[in-house]
Protein backbone atom coordinates (compact mmCIF):
# COMPACT_ATOMS: atom_id res chain seq x y z
CA UNK A 1 0.00 0.00 0.00
CA UNK A 2 0.86 3.79 -1.14
CA UNK A 3 2.42 5.52 2.33
CA UNK A 4 0.20 8.66 2.22
CA UNK A 5 1.43 12.33 1.99
CA UNK A 6 1.03 13.55 5.17
CA UNK A 7 -2.00 15.79 4.71
CA UNK A 8 -4.32 13.35 3.43
CA UNK A 9 -7.54 12.78 5.04
CA UNK A 10 -10.59 11.28 5.00
CA UNK A 11 -12.00 14.06 3.28
CA UNK A 12 -8.54 14.88 1.28
CA UNK A 13 -6.99 11.99 -0.64
CA UNK A 14 -5.61 10.32 -3.73
CA UNK A 15 -7.20 7.47 -4.96
CA UNK A 16 -5.39 5.91 -7.85
CA UNK A 17 -3.38 8.85 -8.60
CA UNK A 18 -6.55 11.13 -9.04
CA UNK A 19 -7.32 13.44 -5.87
CA UNK A 20 -10.42 13.34 -4.32
CA UNK A 21 -12.04 16.04 -2.40
CA UNK A 22 -15.55 15.08 0.31
CA UNK A 23 -15.54 12.42 -2.12
CA UNK A 24 -15.60 14.61 -5.44
CA UNK A 25 -12.91 13.57 -8.01
CA UNK A 26 -11.44 17.48 -8.38
CA UNK A 27 -9.95 16.74 -11.94
CA UNK A 28 -13.32 15.64 -13.30
CA UNK A 29 -15.56 18.56 -11.87
CA UNK A 30 -12.83 21.40 -12.62
CA UNK A 31 -12.68 20.30 -16.28
CA UNK A 32 -16.50 19.98 -16.15
CA UNK A 33 -16.95 23.41 -14.06
CA UNK A 34 -13.95 25.51 -15.18
CA UNK A 35 -11.85 27.24 -13.24
CA UNK A 36 -10.49 29.40 -10.88
CA UNK A 37 -12.75 28.07 -8.60
CA UNK A 38 -12.91 27.30 -4.66
CA UNK A 39 -14.61 23.90 -3.07
CA UNK A 40 -15.81 24.12 0.93
CA UNK A 41 -16.53 21.08 2.44
CA UNK A 42 -19.66 22.32 5.01
CA UNK A 43 -19.39 18.53 6.89
CA UNK A 44 -16.12 19.45 8.33
CA UNK A 45 -16.55 23.08 9.04
CA UNK A 46 -19.58 21.79 10.87
CA UNK A 47 -17.42 18.87 12.57
CA UNK A 48 -14.62 21.57 13.78
CA UNK A 49 -17.30 23.44 15.19
CA UNK A 50 -18.64 21.26 17.05
CA UNK A 51 -15.49 20.03 18.21
CA UNK A 52 -14.83 23.06 19.42
CA UNK A 53 -17.89 23.81 21.07
CA UNK A 54 -17.68 20.19 22.93
CA UNK A 55 -13.86 20.93 24.13
CA UNK A 56 -15.13 24.27 25.58
CA UNK A 57 -18.33 23.28 27.33
CA UNK A 58 -16.62 20.84 29.01
CA UNK A 59 -14.68 23.06 30.73
CA UNK A 60 -17.31 26.50 30.90
CA UNK A 61 -20.74 26.08 30.80
CA UNK A 62 -21.14 29.59 30.18
CA UNK A 63 -18.96 29.90 26.83
CA UNK A 64 -20.07 30.54 23.39
CA UNK A 65 -18.05 30.32 20.07
CA UNK A 66 -18.74 33.58 17.59
CA UNK A 67 -17.52 33.48 13.90
CA UNK A 68 -15.35 35.53 12.57
CA UNK A 69 -16.85 36.08 9.06
CA UNK A 70 -14.07 38.04 7.46
CA UNK A 71 -12.16 34.57 7.30
CA UNK A 72 -14.94 33.19 4.84
CA UNK A 73 -18.06 35.59 3.41
CA UNK A 74 -21.02 33.93 2.48
CA UNK A 75 -24.74 33.19 3.20
CA UNK A 76 -24.43 29.33 2.53
CA UNK A 77 -21.36 28.72 4.98
CA UNK A 78 -23.85 31.09 7.38
CA UNK A 79 -26.41 29.01 7.51
CA UNK A 80 -24.62 25.88 7.94
CA UNK A 81 -22.57 26.84 10.87
CA UNK A 82 -26.30 27.88 12.27
CA UNK A 83 -27.59 24.50 11.69
CA UNK A 84 -24.44 23.21 13.75
CA UNK A 85 -25.36 25.46 16.63
CA UNK A 86 -23.79 29.13 15.83
CA UNK A 87 -25.55 31.53 16.89
CA UNK A 88 -22.77 34.36 17.23
CA UNK A 89 -20.98 35.75 14.54
CA UNK A 90 -18.25 38.81 14.77
CA UNK A 91 -18.27 41.00 11.80
CA UNK A 92 -15.42 44.24 10.50
CA UNK A 93 -17.95 45.77 8.33
CA UNK A 94 -21.37 46.60 7.56
CA UNK A 95 -21.31 44.53 4.54
CA UNK A 96 -20.60 41.43 6.43
CA UNK A 97 -23.11 42.11 9.15
CA UNK A 98 -25.92 42.44 6.68
CA UNK A 99 -24.50 38.45 5.27
CA UNK A 100 -25.13 37.49 8.30
CA UNK A 101 -29.32 39.20 8.98
CA UNK A 102 -29.51 37.41 5.60
CA UNK A 103 -28.23 33.96 7.08
CA UNK A 104 -31.15 34.75 10.07
CA UNK A 105 -29.02 35.50 12.67
CA UNK A 106 -30.48 37.60 15.43
CA UNK A 107 -28.74 41.64 14.91
CA UNK A 108 -28.25 41.60 18.60
CA UNK A 109 -26.01 38.26 18.30
CA UNK A 110 -23.71 40.32 15.40
CA UNK A 111 -20.80 41.85 17.11
CA UNK A 112 -19.88 44.90 14.78
CA UNK A 113 -16.04 45.21 15.01
CA UNK A 114 -14.68 47.62 13.11
CA UNK A 115 -11.75 49.86 13.38
CA UNK A 116 -11.05 53.54 11.80
CA UNK A 117 -15.27 53.42 11.63
CA UNK A 118 -17.35 55.86 9.37
CA UNK A 119 -20.16 57.77 10.60
CA UNK A 120 -22.08 56.19 7.63
CA UNK A 121 -21.68 52.55 9.06
CA UNK A 122 -22.18 53.80 12.69
CA UNK A 123 -26.02 55.29 11.46
CA UNK A 124 -26.09 52.10 9.35
CA UNK A 125 -25.09 49.87 12.68
CA UNK A 126 -27.75 51.86 14.43
CA UNK A 127 -30.41 51.35 11.99
CA UNK A 128 -29.43 47.77 11.97
CA UNK A 129 -29.88 47.31 15.54
CA UNK A 130 -26.31 45.01 15.92
CA UNK A 131 -23.94 44.85 18.89
CA UNK A 132 -21.02 47.75 18.75
CA UNK A 133 -17.98 47.52 19.43
CA UNK A 134 -16.23 50.52 19.85
CA UNK A 135 -12.75 50.84 18.78
CA UNK A 136 -11.74 53.83 19.63
CA UNK A 137 -12.16 57.49 21.87
CA UNK A 138 -13.05 59.30 18.71
CA UNK A 139 -15.90 55.91 17.72
CA UNK A 140 -16.98 56.93 21.28
CA UNK A 141 -17.88 60.48 20.71
CA UNK A 142 -19.24 59.94 17.19
CA UNK A 143 -21.24 57.35 18.58
CA UNK A 144 -22.76 59.58 20.95
CA UNK A 145 -23.46 62.43 19.04
CA UNK A 146 -25.51 60.56 16.18
CA UNK A 147 -27.41 58.26 19.00
CA UNK A 148 -27.50 60.77 22.25
CA UNK A 149 -30.08 57.89 23.32
CA UNK A 150 -28.61 55.64 26.50
CA UNK A 151 -27.05 52.47 24.28
CA UNK A 152 -25.46 49.10 25.60
CA UNK A 153 -22.26 48.92 23.98
CA UNK A 154 -19.06 46.88 24.02
CA UNK A 155 -15.60 47.82 23.95
CA UNK A 156 -12.05 46.67 22.20
CA UNK A 157 -8.81 47.05 24.08
CA UNK A 158 -5.29 46.89 23.55
CA UNK A 159 -3.71 44.50 26.30
CA UNK A 160 -0.36 45.70 25.20
CA UNK A 161 0.52 42.25 23.57
CA UNK A 162 0.57 40.60 20.41
CA UNK A 163 0.94 37.18 18.80
CA UNK A 164 0.84 35.68 15.68
CA UNK A 165 2.24 33.67 12.13
CA UNK A 166 3.06 37.18 10.45
CA UNK A 167 3.81 40.63 11.35
CA UNK A 168 1.16 41.70 9.49
CA UNK A 169 -1.45 39.79 11.74
CA UNK A 170 -0.65 40.82 14.82
CA UNK A 171 -3.35 42.85 16.06
CA UNK A 172 -2.38 43.97 19.59
CA UNK A 173 0.89 45.85 20.88
CA UNK A 174 2.59 49.65 20.36
CA UNK A 175 3.99 48.02 17.23
CA UNK A 176 4.09 44.80 15.07
CA UNK A 177 7.53 44.25 13.85
CA UNK A 178 7.98 47.94 13.45
CA UNK A 179 4.74 48.18 12.04
CA UNK A 180 2.73 50.97 15.00
CA UNK A 181 -0.77 49.04 16.01
CA UNK A 182 -4.31 50.65 15.02
CA UNK A 183 -6.21 48.72 17.18
CA UNK A 184 -8.40 49.16 20.46
CA UNK A 185 -8.27 51.49 23.27
CA UNK A 186 -5.10 51.43 24.65
CA UNK A 187 -4.97 50.85 28.39
CA UNK A 188 -3.82 54.19 28.96
CA UNK A 189 -6.80 55.55 27.50
CA UNK A 190 -9.29 53.33 29.13
CA UNK A 191 -10.28 55.88 31.84
CA UNK A 192 -11.18 58.43 29.73
CA UNK A 193 -13.04 55.82 27.88
CA UNK A 194 -15.01 54.61 31.12
CA UNK A 195 -15.79 58.43 31.70
CA UNK A 196 -17.47 59.68 28.54
CA UNK A 197 -19.32 56.05 28.53
CA UNK A 198 -20.66 57.29 32.17
CA UNK A 199 -21.75 60.79 30.80
CA UNK A 200 -22.72 59.56 27.70
CA UNK A 201 -24.93 56.96 28.98
CA UNK A 202 -23.38 54.43 27.14
CA UNK A 203 -22.88 51.29 28.99
CA UNK A 204 -20.36 49.06 28.78
CA UNK A 205 -21.24 45.69 29.13
CA UNK A 206 -18.65 43.53 27.11
CA UNK A 207 -14.65 43.79 26.49
CA UNK A 208 -13.09 42.62 23.36
CA UNK A 209 -9.40 41.85 22.42
CA UNK A 210 -7.62 40.64 19.88
CA UNK A 211 -4.24 39.64 19.55
CA UNK A 212 -3.38 38.30 16.23
CA UNK A 213 -3.59 35.49 14.10
CA UNK A 214 -3.29 31.92 13.48
CA UNK A 215 -1.40 31.20 16.86
CA UNK A 216 0.51 28.01 17.15
CA UNK A 217 2.25 25.75 19.44
CA UNK A 218 2.63 26.34 23.58
CA UNK A 219 4.73 29.63 23.01
CA UNK A 220 1.79 31.19 21.02
CA UNK A 221 -0.87 30.12 24.08
CA UNK A 222 1.75 31.05 26.78
CA UNK A 223 1.53 34.90 25.44
CA UNK A 224 -2.07 34.83 24.81
CA UNK A 225 -2.80 33.54 28.64
CA UNK A 226 -0.69 36.42 29.36
CA UNK A 227 -3.24 38.68 27.86
CA UNK A 228 -6.18 37.46 29.19
CA UNK A 229 -5.00 38.03 33.11
CA UNK A 230 -5.05 41.63 31.88
CA UNK A 231 -8.35 41.34 30.49
CA UNK A 232 -9.96 39.99 33.26
CA UNK A 233 -9.11 42.99 35.46
CA UNK A 234 -10.14 45.17 32.87
CA UNK A 235 -13.47 43.51 32.98
CA UNK A 236 -13.67 43.99 36.85
CA UNK A 237 -13.46 47.31 36.45
CA UNK A 238 -16.47 47.41 33.95
CA UNK A 239 -18.47 44.99 36.22
CA UNK A 240 -18.03 47.65 38.85
CA UNK A 241 -18.34 50.80 37.13
CA UNK A 242 -21.13 49.63 34.92
CA UNK A 243 -23.03 46.74 37.46
CA UNK A 244 -22.57 44.12 35.05
CA UNK A 245 -20.37 42.43 32.12
CA UNK A 246 -22.24 40.12 29.97
CA UNK A 247 -19.37 38.97 27.82
CA UNK A 248 -15.45 38.95 27.57
CA UNK A 249 -14.51 37.74 24.02
CA UNK A 250 -11.04 36.07 23.06
CA UNK A 251 -10.96 37.25 19.49
CA UNK A 252 -7.59 35.77 17.86
CA UNK A 253 -7.23 32.91 15.02
CA UNK A 254 -6.89 29.62 16.59
CA UNK A 255 -4.06 27.94 13.96
CA UNK A 256 -4.18 24.89 11.76
CA UNK A 257 -1.33 23.33 9.88
CA UNK A 258 -0.61 24.42 6.78
CA UNK A 259 3.08 22.53 6.50
CA UNK A 260 3.95 19.29 7.95
CA UNK A 261 6.49 21.28 10.53
CA UNK A 262 3.86 23.39 11.89
CA UNK A 263 3.10 23.27 15.61
CA UNK A 264 -0.58 21.93 16.76
CA UNK A 265 -1.94 24.36 18.28
CA UNK A 266 -2.98 22.99 21.89
CA UNK A 267 -6.48 23.39 22.21
CA UNK A 268 -7.44 20.88 24.92
CA UNK A 269 -4.76 23.51 27.42
CA UNK A 270 -6.54 26.30 25.56
CA UNK A 271 -9.95 25.77 26.11
CA UNK A 272 -9.10 24.73 29.94
CA UNK A 273 -6.66 27.27 30.93
CA UNK A 274 -8.88 30.21 29.56
CA UNK A 275 -11.62 28.45 31.56
CA UNK A 276 -9.69 28.20 34.87
CA UNK A 277 -8.76 31.64 34.95
CA UNK A 278 -12.75 33.24 34.10
CA UNK A 279 -13.57 31.03 36.86
CA UNK A 280 -10.99 31.88 39.38
CA UNK A 281 -12.24 35.46 38.81
CA UNK A 282 -15.73 34.88 39.48
CA UNK A 283 -17.13 37.66 37.29
CA UNK A 284 -20.09 34.66 35.98
CA UNK A 285 -20.20 36.05 32.72
CA UNK A 286 -20.22 34.35 29.09
CA UNK A 287 -16.85 33.65 27.95
CA UNK A 288 -16.53 34.27 23.72
CA UNK A 289 -13.53 32.67 21.50
CA UNK A 290 -13.75 34.11 18.17
CA UNK A 291 -12.61 31.47 15.28
CA UNK A 292 -12.60 31.75 11.65
CA UNK A 293 -9.42 30.12 10.40
CA UNK A 294 -9.69 27.20 12.64
CA UNK A 295 -13.36 26.33 11.09
CA UNK A 296 -12.46 26.99 7.62
CA UNK A 297 -8.94 26.91 6.27
CA UNK A 298 -8.56 23.49 5.78
CA UNK A 299 -11.94 22.42 4.88
CA UNK A 300 -11.86 24.42 1.93
CA UNK A 301 -9.04 24.54 -1.57
CA UNK A 302 -8.48 26.48 -4.60
CA UNK A 303 -8.46 24.96 -7.92
CA UNK A 304 -6.39 26.33 -10.77
CA UNK A 305 -5.75 25.30 -14.62
CA UNK A 306 -2.38 24.91 -15.50
CA UNK A 307 -1.88 26.61 -19.18
CA UNK A 308 2.07 26.82 -19.43
CA UNK A 309 5.00 24.39 -18.29
CA UNK A 310 8.08 26.36 -19.44
CA UNK A 311 11.66 26.92 -18.20
CA UNK A 312 12.51 30.60 -18.67
CA UNK A 313 16.02 31.95 -17.25
CA UNK A 314 16.98 28.99 -15.13
CA UNK A 315 13.71 28.75 -13.58
CA UNK A 316 10.83 25.98 -14.34
CA UNK A 317 7.51 27.89 -14.37
CA UNK A 318 4.26 26.33 -14.03
CA UNK A 319 1.21 28.77 -15.50
CA UNK A 320 -1.93 28.85 -13.82
CA UNK A 321 -4.92 30.88 -14.71
CA UNK A 322 -5.27 32.85 -11.68
CA UNK A 323 -4.17 34.02 -7.85
CA UNK A 324 -4.48 33.07 -4.09
CA UNK A 325 -3.44 36.19 -2.15
CA UNK A 326 -1.79 35.12 1.30
CA UNK A 327 1.65 33.89 -0.14
CA UNK A 328 2.39 37.51 -1.69
CA UNK A 329 1.26 39.26 1.41
CA UNK A 330 2.26 37.09 4.13
CA UNK A 331 4.47 34.91 2.19
CA UNK A 332 2.69 31.78 3.76
CA UNK A 333 3.51 28.88 2.68
CA UNK A 334 0.49 26.40 0.77
CA UNK A 335 0.53 22.74 -0.23
CA UNK A 336 0.65 22.84 -4.30
CA UNK A 337 -0.47 19.42 -5.55
CA UNK A 338 -1.62 18.00 -9.32
CA UNK A 339 -5.01 16.59 -9.15
CA UNK A 340 -3.69 13.75 -11.56
CA UNK A 341 -0.61 12.41 -9.96
CA UNK A 342 2.50 12.46 -11.83
CA UNK A 343 5.00 11.27 -9.76
CA UNK A 344 7.48 13.70 -11.41
CA UNK A 345 9.35 16.19 -8.70
CA UNK A 346 11.48 19.16 -9.90
CA UNK A 347 11.91 22.53 -8.31
CA UNK A 348 9.68 24.95 -9.69
CA UNK A 349 7.67 28.29 -9.65
CA UNK A 350 4.35 28.38 -9.77
CA UNK A 351 2.76 31.66 -11.38
CA UNK A 352 -0.36 33.09 -11.98
CA UNK A 353 -1.78 35.07 -15.37
CA UNK A 354 -1.44 38.83 -13.63
CA UNK A 355 0.21 41.61 -14.48
CA UNK A 356 3.09 41.73 -11.77
CA UNK A 357 6.05 40.39 -10.82
CA UNK A 358 5.71 38.77 -7.55
CA UNK A 359 1.75 39.24 -6.89
CA UNK A 360 1.01 36.12 -7.89
CA UNK A 361 3.88 33.43 -7.65
CA UNK A 362 1.90 31.04 -5.15
CA UNK A 363 5.17 29.43 -4.31
CA UNK A 364 6.41 32.04 -2.17
CA UNK A 365 7.36 31.41 0.76
CA UNK A 366 9.21 33.48 3.85
CA UNK A 367 10.95 31.94 6.61
CA UNK A 368 13.26 33.37 8.43
CA UNK A 369 12.47 37.19 7.08
CA UNK A 370 14.06 35.51 3.66
CA UNK A 371 11.93 34.90 1.01
CA UNK A 372 11.98 32.18 -1.69
CA UNK A 373 10.04 31.60 -4.76
CA UNK A 374 10.74 28.27 -5.85
CA UNK A 375 10.18 24.96 -4.36
CA UNK A 376 10.12 21.17 -4.91
CA UNK A 377 6.81 20.28 -6.56
CA UNK A 378 4.97 16.76 -8.30
CA UNK A 379 4.69 18.39 -11.70
CA UNK A 380 1.54 18.50 -12.89
CA UNK A 381 0.54 18.26 -16.68
CA UNK A 382 -0.28 21.16 -19.04
CA UNK A 383 -4.33 21.22 -19.69
CA UNK A 384 -5.13 19.28 -16.36
CA UNK A 385 -5.04 21.12 -13.14
CA UNK A 386 -3.62 21.84 -9.46
CA UNK A 387 -4.86 21.99 -5.97
CA UNK A 388 -3.69 24.86 -3.52
CA UNK A 389 -4.75 23.69 0.09
CA UNK A 390 -6.13 24.88 2.97
CA UNK A 391 -7.24 27.63 1.13
CA UNK A 392 -10.97 28.33 3.18
CA UNK A 393 -9.85 30.98 4.82
CA UNK A 394 -8.73 34.16 4.01
CA UNK A 395 -8.86 33.43 -0.04
CA UNK A 396 -11.32 34.35 -2.03
CA UNK A 397 -12.23 37.07 0.03
CA UNK A 398 -8.57 38.74 0.20
CA UNK A 399 -8.44 38.67 -3.92
CA UNK A 400 -7.72 41.20 -6.05
CA UNK A 401 -10.89 41.13 -7.70
CA UNK A 402 -11.20 43.59 -10.16
CA UNK A 403 -7.43 44.18 -10.81
CA UNK A 404 -7.05 43.41 -14.46
CA UNK A 405 -10.64 42.68 -14.40
CA UNK A 406 -9.62 39.11 -14.12
CA UNK A 407 -12.39 36.25 -14.19
CA UNK A 408 -13.88 35.71 -10.76
CA UNK A 409 -13.37 32.51 -8.87
CA UNK A 410 -16.65 30.60 -8.53
CA UNK A 411 -17.31 28.94 -5.41
CA UNK A 412 -19.11 25.57 -4.41
CA UNK A 413 -19.66 24.25 -0.97
CA UNK A 414 -19.99 20.43 -1.14
CA UNK A 415 -22.95 18.92 1.55
CA UNK A 416 -23.51 15.32 1.58
CA UNK A 417 -21.86 14.42 -1.43
CA UNK A 418 -24.47 17.23 -3.02
CA UNK A 419 -22.80 20.40 -4.76
CA UNK A 420 -23.97 24.07 -4.30
CA UNK A 421 -23.10 26.84 -6.07
CA UNK A 422 -22.25 30.25 -4.05
CA UNK A 423 -23.43 33.06 -5.41
CA UNK A 424 -21.50 36.11 -5.18
CA UNK A 425 -23.01 39.85 -5.30
CA UNK A 426 -20.81 43.38 -3.99
CA UNK A 427 -22.70 44.55 -0.77
CA UNK A 428 -24.14 47.93 -1.62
Amino acid sequence: MEQRLWWEKQDLEYRNNNLFFADLDVEEFARKNGTPLFLYDTDKIKEKYSKLKETFLKYNEKSRIRFAIKALSSKEILQELKQAGCEYVDSNSIGEAQLALQARYKPENILYTETNISNESLEKALELGISINVDSISQLNRLHTIHPQALEISIRWNPGKGTGEFPEIITAGKESHGVPVKFGIPESRLGEAYELAEKYNKRIIGLHQHIGSNLQGEKDLEIFLETVDSTIEVAKTIKQKFGKIDFINFGGGIGIQYKQEDEEFPLEDYAKELSEKIKKSNLNTFTEIEPGRYLTADAGIMILEVNTIEEKNQNLFIGVNGMFPRPFYYGSYHEIIPCERTNKFEEAIVAGNYCETELDLLTTYENNGKRTYKRKLEIPNEGKHIALLCAGAYGFEMLPILYNLKKIPRRFLIKNKEIQEINFTLNK
